[in-house]
């Protein structure tokens, strides 16, 4: 029984307009398909027609390719997702490297800081022993001069207890003492 356009059923047969329509998708798409084989058609005259199950078979293929670009696009995401947190954790080693060096030159400069402070409470010792020295001293000036008013007095007095034979002696005028060199 020769195929034709007239005892074609509904069920078996779509034009490729009505194919493209359901599949969602251009005639031309649907003719470049039947070209590389990838559909299987019937020609009547010239006139071609597409069978029911190829579009059962296209509609999954639709949905398995569309779910295969879903899911390559989802590992491509998950790819740079990837390659994002490996760049981060490259910029965290980085980090903590940085970190770990501040941590080295913080302790060198608390230590600076601690020998500083060591250096100062010397230098405040030694201030203290200074003033001590020196208000000692002022205490001992104090002292002298008061021992040497003392012994002043004591002149002063051993001078007005002499007899008045020895301190009374005559006053030379002022011409005498040339007439002793010569």
């Amino acid at each position: 029984m020769e195929f034709t356009a007239e005892n074609k059923t509904d069920e078996e047969l779509l034009k490729v307009s009505e194919f493209a329509k359901i599949a969602g998708v251009s005639r031309q798409a649907i003719y470049s398909r039947i070209d590389n084989q990838s559909i299987k058609c019937k020609v009547v005259g010239k006139q071609k027609y597409v069978y029911k199950s190829e579009l059962e078979k296209f509609l999954v293929n639709q949905v398995v390719n569309q779910e295969y670009d879903n899911h390559d696009t989802k590992v491509n995401q998950d790819v740079k997702s990837f390659d994002t947190v490996h760049a981060m954790q490259q910029q965290i080693d980085i980090m903590k490297k940085h970190i770990s060096w501040l941590e080295s030159q913080l302790n060198v400069k608390d230590e600076q800081i601690s020998n500083l402070l060591k250096q100062i409470e010397i230098l405040h010792k030694l201030i203290d022993q200074e003033q001590k020295l020196h208000l000692a001293n002022i205490g001992n000036v104090e002292i002298l001069e008061k021992s040497e008013a003392d012994v002043t007095e004591v002149d002063n007095f051993k001078s007005s207890s002499e007899t008045p034979s020895q301190s009374q002696t005559k006053p030379r005028k002022f011409w005498s003492f040339f007439k002793r060199r010569s």
